[in-house]
């Protein structure tokens, strides 16, 4: 469950976690608006250019997440039993 909620929270706001990306360090893009690279990315490269990268970052909140709700059950079952 906790690396499939991994992958799902990634996979969702990735887009706008690229352009804020883009914004902060490509050149072009630093006078322009979320909205203007948004666009300007999709024309350029497409809906894919908004997702560059998201396979190695889904990759590895997979197994993080699932760490994390695990640890976070056999804490809170610890705690439970005190």
């Amino acid at each position: 469950a906790g690396a499939c909620a991994g992958v799902a929270y990634w996979g969702v706001p990735y887009p706008a976690d690229t352009v804020k990306s883009k914004i902060q360090t490509v050149p072009r893009f630093s006078s322009m608006s979320f909205v203007e690279v948004f666009k300007t990315v999709v024309r350029e490269e497409g809906l894919a250019g908004l997702y560059k990268g998201c396979g190695i970052t889904c990759a590895r909140a997979a197994p993080s997440h699932a760490l994390l709700f695990f640890f976070y059950e056999l804490s809170s079952n610890w705690l439970a039993s005190l």
